[in-house]
């Protein structure tokens, strides 16, 4: 990086002495493989030698990447929707890059007629836009109370535990997390496949940041609720419009509000969640949240994912819950 900077820069500087002699210049150079391309002027052997043959590479080795890993999630995503999707289904929808590689892979199979009827319920709406981008058909619960599959991104789950709790709505971008509808369409379904992109979402405890939505008119009294049954092993604050300020734990200037009136706290452990500083169950952190006057609904999930599809270059990986009852 520190190399790249300086070549850069050195670069920028051949191109503006070219401007500038290009200004008292009245023939200008034949241009060869040795000018610069922007402003013709003639670059420094030392850049002309490495750094456009670098910067070419670094970028096409970006491209291939990101064009093997869209690959790879598709691969993954079409296996899942033939084993969960089927004609005249009812799909939901969460919100994530893994969860846009199967509203691809529904919008091409549905195109190509392999999947016909198919209604999504989107749990959110940018979700919902890539759907109706993609061609795909856009429901409601109300119109579909009944759901048959959903998919949805988690941020960090641990698949030795036999309920697969999981944690959701970290991410502030490019949305805030609605935890109210994605609780209320995972509710609805039969059948609930949760997302890992790779093994770095996996852990062996659930730890680090906690999303908790609360009543804006009553959200100082929520996190000093919250900061009761948790401390010493965490701190709160409340998100700003743009996420996570450090510079304001408190959101005084910007929070975030939605428009149902919420607000969001994040509960940021230090380490393994847990409860009134001891080890505890994730079911009795989740019940001890929702006892809290003024808490609307959580990230923490306990018992609510039927499947965990992790998402790797050779597939993806299936695992099934041993106490999910739809």
């Amino acid at each position: 990086m520190y190399v790249l900077s300086n070549l850069q820069f050195l670069a920028q500087v051949s191109c503006d002495s070219g401007r500038r002699r290009r200004a008292v210049s009245v023939t200008q150079p034949t241009l060869t493989s040795r000018h610069c391309r922007t402003c013709r002027s003639r670059r420094p052997p030392s850049v002309w030698q490495s750094q456009p043959k670098f910067r070419c590479q670094m970028q096409r080795a970006r491209q291939a990447q990101a064009s093997a890993e869209r690959s790879d999630d598709y691969k993954c995503a079409e296996d899942l929707v033939g084993k969960f999707v089927q004609s005249n289904g009812v799909v939901g929808l969460g919100t994530g890059v893994l969860v846009n590689a199967v509203i691809d892979c529904l919008a091409k199979k549905t195109s190509a007629g392999l999947l016909q009827n198919v209604r999504c319920i989107p749990a959110s709406d940018v979700s919902a836009s890539e759907a109706a981008f993609q061609g795909v058909t856009v429901s409601s619960l109300a119109e579909h109370p009944a759901v048959d599959v959903v998919f949805e991104e988690v941020d960090e789950i641990v698949l030795q535990d036999p309920e697969l709790p999981f944690i959701a709505g970290r991410l502030a971008a490019p949305v805030q997390p609605n935890l109210i509808r994605m609780r209320e369409l995972l509710a609805a379904s039969k059948c609930n496949v949760m997302l890992v992109d790779g093994i770095d979402q996996v852990a062996a405890k659930l730890r680090g940041v906690l999303p908790v939505v609360v009543d804006a008119d009553l959200w100082e009294d929520a996190g000093e609720a919250l900061d009761d049954i948790f401390i010493p092993d965490a701190e709160i604050w409340r998100r700003s419009r743009a996420g996570y300020d450090p510079a304001d734990p408190r959101a005084v200037d910007s929070p975030y509000l939605s428009a149902q009136g919420h607000n969001l706290l994040d509960v940021k452990f230090y380490g393994p969640l847990k409860l009134f500083g001891e080890q505890a169950s994730y079911q009795k952190i989740a019940e001890e949240i929702e006892s809290l006057d003024g808490v609307i609904a959580h990230g923490l999930f306990v018992n609510v994912a039927s499947t965990a599809a992790v998402f790797t270059n050779e597939g993806v990986d299936l695992i099934q819950s041993a106490a999910f009852v739809p």
